[in-house]
């Protein structure tokens, strides 16, 4: 591959790395500032022991990893632009499934009481 070509490629995978990175920052804002707070009323209203995942997530842990992973997505991104090797590959790479990640892994746990309130309804 040439050295433009190269080159071409490796800034569209670090601009492809930093947006999903800056979705993972806004997804976690609105998770803790619009999802969380409607699901925390929802489970007193509930009453009851919550899951361990669903209690995780309250605690804040994946929101800390998904920032944690999205800077190092962040990070290889930048040092692996220009260079040879698949850096850039990987950041994207890992930018792209911390944020669906994170997605799916926190609205299963929010709605895994849920799940089970319905399970345990019988006719």
């Amino acid at each position: 591959m040439a050295e433009d070509e190269r080159s071409y490629a490796d800034d569209k995978r670090l601009r492809a790395t930093i947006v999903l990175a800056l979705a993972t920052v806004i997804e976690v804002g609105w998770f803790r500032l619009r999802v969380l707070p409607e699901f925390a009323v929802m489970f007193r209203e509930l009453g009851g022991e919550l899951p361990a995942a669903t209690r995780l997530v309250f605690g804040g842990a994946p929101f800390f990893l998904a920032l944690l992973l999205a800077g190092l997505a962040v990070v290889l991104g930048v040092r692996g632009a220009h260079r040879e090797g698949g850096r850039g590959t990987i950041a994207v790479v890992i930018a792209a499934v911390t944020a669906l990640g994170l997605g799916v892994g926190v609205i299963t746990a929010l709605y895994l009481p849920v799940f089970q309130l319905g399970g345990s309804i019988t006719n």
